[in-house]
């Protein structure tokens, strides 16, 4: 399972650690994901020396989806029989920071390395000329669980003089890359799998659109009906007073004369005439839909 996600075939798990095999020149097939604790890890690079004297044992790379760290890529240079590590800085020049060397005290040449929550890696026993380079924030990272965090990691080598291993501790778990939402998480050395269910807000959002162009779709219907209503009704009253105006003037003045309207019934007329106004449609509130509704 590590060997799929990662694309790093060499892969060896023990009790103690998960080893990655590193020959010569490749790369891990994507990012992929590592459970690490907040507190911060340490692990280990084991690096042959096969030459003969002094000299540049190769070159690796770790590299994160976190824009703001570009990649740290490691040289690692043999001398007086023990590996020392210096930062790439893009420079042809020979004189890169130098980062530390491997520890007298394992069987095999090795470099121990030390991340801190803040996401700096120092080797350890560290000089005080050393420099530092970094990993992302552990405190920034995506929480997993109560005390982990996720960190997507990709690993490139190139032009080692031997196979060179790097050593993480049982500690570090790896995460499958899974499209699903539901995702399988492989706990090395164990193997064991746990079950994580990723739930997403895109249905909720939707929704949440969908009832506010419903609830302006309902209100302007309303305010339309209301305006063609009282269009209506004032092409209606147009219409009469045309037609009165047409009968009133086929009378002749004599039949004009003899229409006898009362001073009261002709103001009464009058105030009813000014006071009518179109009265508003009773106001509905718009169905809302459902919680189950799929947009």
């Amino acid at each position: 399972m590590i060997r799929t996600v990662t694309g790093i075939h060499n892969v060896q798990i023990t009790q103690n650690e998960t080893i990655f095999e590193l020959p010569f020149n490749g790369e891990s097939r994507t990012y992929f994901s590592m459970l690490v604790p907040v507190a911060g890890f340490e692990f280990l690079s084991e690096t042959p020396i096969t030459i003969q004297g002094n000299g540049i044992l190769g070159l690796v790379s770790f590299a994160f989806d976190e824009p703001l760290i570009s990649n740290q890529t490691l040289i690692y240079a043999a001398l007086a029989g023990r590996s020392l590590t210096f930062m790439y800085d893009g420079r042809a020049e020979d004189d890169h920071p130098y980062i530390g060397t491997s520890d007298s005290r394992f069987a095999a040449v090795t470099t121990l390395y030390k991340v801190f929550p803040n996401g700096t890696v120092r080797v350890r026993p560290s000089r005080d000329t050393a420099f530092s380079y970094y990993f992302p924030s552990l405190d920034d990272a995506p929480v997993f669980g109560t005390d982990r965090r996720i960190l997507n990691l990709r690993i490139a080598w190139y032009d080692l003089t031997a196979k060179f291993r790097i050593k993480f501790p049982a500690s570090i778990h790896f995460l499958s890359n899974d499209s699903t939402e539901t995702t399988t998480t492989e706990l090395s050395p164990t193997m064991e799998d746990v079950e994580i269910t990723v739930t997403t807000s895109n249905k909720r959002i939707l929704k949440e659109n969908w009832w506010l162009i419903v609830n302006i779709s309902a209100s302007f219907s309303i305010i339309s009906g209301l305006i063609s209503g009282f269009l209506i009704y004032q092409m209606l009253r147009l219409d009469i007073n045309i037609g009165l105006a047409t009968k009133s003037a086929t009378l002749t003045p004599e039949a004009s004369s003899g229409i006898d309207l009362p001073e009261e019934q002709h103001n009464e007329s009058l105030r009813l005439s000014a006071s009518f106004e179109p009265q508003p449609h009773p106001q509905s509130n718009p169905t809302m839909p459902s919680s189950d509704t799929v947009i």
